[in-house]
């Protein structure tokens, strides 16, 4: 038995890469979120990686959002 299906749903924008859907409960702009998700699947990275490395937002936002 798995405890996973106790957790509920997913937080964040569907169809998003987890590491960064949460930021969608933050108020981050999903379309902002989509175009990370895009750079990454095209670079081979994560969207996070892709998000900060590509300037879409800083880190200390990020790393904020994440506590």
């Amino acid at each position: 038995m798995s405890f996973l299906r106790f957790l509920g749903p997913p937080l964040g924008a569907p169809g998003l890469p987890p590491e960064i859907a949460f930021l969608a409960a933050e108020g981050v702009d999903a379309a902002l979120l989509r175009r990370a998700a895009a750079l990454a699947e095209a670079s081979g990275t994560d969207a996070a990686t892709a998000l900060l490395r590509a300037g879409l937002m800083d880190e200390e936002p990020y790393y904020r959002a994440l506590g």
